[in-house]
């Protein structure tokens, strides 16, 4: 009898029910399908890591030797290291597709992983590719690749496809998003090359036990000109595990407002189905069924609803959102697999919202239902306590209708605190998602219109003659290095660009200004200045890669730069510090330069990094759909929700308006009035918190990108409106009902 009685109440009360059911889904179903994707990524990138066996760091200098690495093996503390030298080269027939090419004397550190071909062996000939770049461009196991470097021809027989765990991410200098068409890397074995004598080894990959080896390091080199950076400090690992905290971030504050929304919603709907049948109650009490029974039947009411919800959110949140997501994660991260992984501590949400809700419904049953029978038998007698204090300092300044609305309010708080977050957490992920958005199309303009204006950027080697290919282009030199920057607890490299002018690469400060290139001094970083907690007038402490003495620099500016992280300097200024400025890149004009000689590799800003800027803000662009998407079911499920029970409690009200001469309009005015009042709290609330969420996921990003929050706004306009208007529309929809009222039956006296 009671199992039908809860079917009929959940029916009757289906508006309220579905709001509960909604929301836990929704909450459920985002906490676990985040939590899903992220440990995913993290799962099969430490997997990966894990299986190629990733060097714990990477010691990079002007020249290393074999005896080198023999020192370092005697240290105790160095498990395992091995020597590889890189030079960058460019496919013959197509100037624009460059390739970092590694020689490698030893595979067991940071090894390939084969995906298709034969298993790297220093004892083959030829050269291993990477699967990327390979799949852009066509490549296939047994082709044949012509390669030239500095006037040197390398023809080299394709043994495999590959992936290295060092390559993760591998986006280029001037860009957010990796260039697989255009850039990719390579292996051949140090001992079948036959230009390896000719090509320095500048790197050494180590394994260690010791949590900062780099004083050891050091000591075994005798002090040998040399930077070491911890793995955490490479781009590549950098850069995913700042996406994994972004997302775990997101994770666990998103699904707050829709949890908060349905527990509220249980509190009231629980308390009105109690309160609306206190005479059943009382007779089933009467009728002799007992207390627990009675308890338990209200319980299994909102139990029923939430363990579905629950469970529901729970499975289907990995199978969905991961599918989403990983498309776009795709196209930026190289993994052999990415595939969502459920995390274990995700039930624990599905046990923490059912035992939520059991306490709540528990605590609202326990208050209502402790009452006799013949209590219960009486109708519920609302106390008139008079003007509170709040209404009396503006009760004599509003109108009937901002009283009637005002004593409403004040009377159903929890409703309206509901209504309250529930329009704030709507207009807070609207202004998230369109926040996002124009941050990342403010970054992309900044990066690419206002500071980046050439067509084209010619990377040179000692052979170009320079003034011939400045002529060409009508470009300006500039000098692109690796630096370290003097730090005392462990070194860390950024880069160094050195300009002749600011004709095509502009900079700009703080303040968004573009400035001329500093004299005497330098122009940092943001980010770095930052994490170094320096500012201008300072001074900073920095070095060439590979150098031993240390340059004292002048901080004469704080600059923005979106997609590198370093310091900016004029060529006067670089060659006050005893450096001679050697020319590595060409900016300038799009001509046709291809074969010229000098030439390492050319990138073109608009065709190469538009379209992986394109990629970009295509996942960009879902996520902010899959925001708008949540911000609407949020807001109509709540505003929904809140009307209908509003009206049906004021049903005997409005009948009473209607009867003393009140027009349908006019009732309807003074519902939609206090929707109105209550959306306009809510958008007020809404603002800081979907602020707060840009922070969030902004505050999570790598190091080496420095994006800004830019809102415009158009978008405070279109989310103040769209929020107004969903509200408004909802109420519109509940508000049509007053023509029907039957006013017999609301206003009968209470049986």
């Amino acid at each position: 009898m009671l199992f039908k009685k809860m079917w009929r109440d959940i029916i009757y009360h289906k508006t309220q029910f579905i709001a509960i059911f909604i929301m836990i889904f929704l909450g459920v179903f985002i906490y676990t399908g985040i939590n899903s994707e992220w440990n995913g990524l993290l799962y099969h990138s430490q997997n990966f890591y894990t299986e190629t066996n990733l060097s714990d760091g990477l010691i990079m200098g002007e020249s290393f030797e074999k005896e080198d690495v023999h020192k370092l093996k005697e240290n105790k503390e160095i498990q395992d290291a091995e020597r590889r030298a890189v030079f960058q080269v460019h496919e013959k027939s197509n100037v624009s597709k460059s390739l970092d090419v590694y020689l490698l004397e030893g595979t067991s550190l940071s090894q390939m992983k084969v995906m298709s071909g034969e298993t790297f062996d220093l004892d083959k000939t030829g050269i291993w590719i990477n699967q990327n770049y390979a799949d852009e461009n066509n490549i296939q196991i047994g082709d044949k690749i012509t390669l030239e470097n500095q006037g040197i021809v390398i023809e080299e027989t394709i043994r495999g496809i590959v992936l290295h765990p060092e390559f993760v991410y591998s986006a280029s200098d001037n860009s957010i998003t990796p260039d697989f068409k255009n850039q990719g890397y390579a292996f051949i074995s140090a001992n079948q090359f036959q230009y390896t004598n000719m090509i320095p080894f500048t790197q050494i990959l180590i394994k260690t036990n010791n949590e900062n080896p780099e004083k050891i390091i050091k000591q075994q080199l005798n002090d040998k000109n040399m930077t070491y950076i911890d793995k955490e400090d490479l781009s590549s690992y950098n850069m995913i595990q700042s996406e994994i905290s972004q997302h775990q971030a997101f994770a666990d504050v998103f699904p707050i407002v829709f949890l908060f929304i349905a527990f509220l919603t249980t509190i009231t709907t629980i308390t009105k189905l109690i309160i609306n049948q206190r005479l059943q109650i009382g007779v089933l009490k009467a009728l002799g069924l007992s207390q627990i029974k009675i308890f338990t039947h209200y319980l299994s009411h909102i139990l029923f609803i939430t363990i579905i919800a629950a469970i529901l959110g729970y499975i289907l949140g990995p199978m969905i959102v991961p599918e989403i997501i990983y498309p776009m994660m795709r196209t930026i991260y190289s993994l052999p697999e990415l595939y969502a992984v459920p995390l274990d501590i995700s039930i624990l949400l599905v046990i923490l919202v059912i035992v939520i809700s059991f306490v709540i419904s528990f605590i609202v049953c326990y208050h209502q239902l402790k009452e006799s029978a013949s209590q219960l038998m009486r109708p519920v007698v609302i106390k008139y306590k008079g003007h509170i204090k709040k209404e009396k300092s503006i009760w004599k300044h509003l109108r009937f209708y901002e009283q009637w609305n005002l004593r409403d309010m004040m009377r159903n708080k929890v409703r309206s605190l509901m209504a309250i977050v529930g329009i704030a957490g709507c207009m807070g992920l609207l202004f998230c998602a369109f926040g996002l958005q124009d941050s990342m199309t403010g970054m992309i303009d900044m990066n690419f219109k206002d500071l980046n204006q050439f067509d084209i950027q010619v990377n040179v080697n000692d052979k170009a003659n320079i003034d011939d290919l400045k002529a060409k282009i009508d470009g300006s030199t500039l000098q692109q290095n690796v630096i370290e920057i003097n730090n005392q607890e462990k070194s860390q490299t950024y880069a160094i660009t050195i300009q002749e002018n600011t004709q095509y690469m502009k900079i700009i400060d703080t303040d968004l200004k573009e400035i001329p290139l500093p004299q005497n001094g330098i122009a940092l970083s943001y980010k770095i200045a930052e994490k170094y907690n320096v500012k201008k007038d300072d001074i900073i402490e920095w070095r060439l890669l590979g150098e031993n003495n240390w340059v004292k620099s002048y901080i004469k500016d704080i600059i923005h730069t979106p997609s590198t992280q370093g310091i900016t300097m004029s060529k006067e200024e670089y060659e006050k510090t005893n450096h001679q400025y050697q020319v590595t890149s060409i900016v300038g004009k799009d001509k046709d330069i291809k074969n010229e000689v000098g030439v390492n590799s050319i990138q073109y800003l608009q065709e190469d990094i538009k379209e992986g800027m394109d990629t970009m803000m295509e996942g960009m662009n879902l996520m902010i759909a899959i925001l708008v998407l949540a911000a609407i079911i949020l807001g109509s499920v709540v505003i929904y929700n809140i009307g209908t029970f509003a009206y049906i409690e004021k049903i005997r009200d409005i009948a009473t308006l209607k009867v003393v001469g009140f027009q349908d309009k006019q009732v309807k005015k003074i519902l939609r009035q206090q929707n109105f009042f209550l959306t306009l709290i809510g958008i007020c609330f809404g603002i800081p918190f979907g602020y707060f969420l840009i922070y969030i996921i902004i505050s999570t990003i790598g190091e080496s990108m420095d994006l800004l929050i830019q809102i415009s706004m158009l978008t405070f306009v279109i989310c103040i409106i769209g929020t107004l208007f969903l509200s408004t529309f909802i109420m519109i929809i509940i508000t049509r009902k007053t023509k029907h009222i039957d006013m017999v039956s609301a206003l009968k006296s209470i049986e």
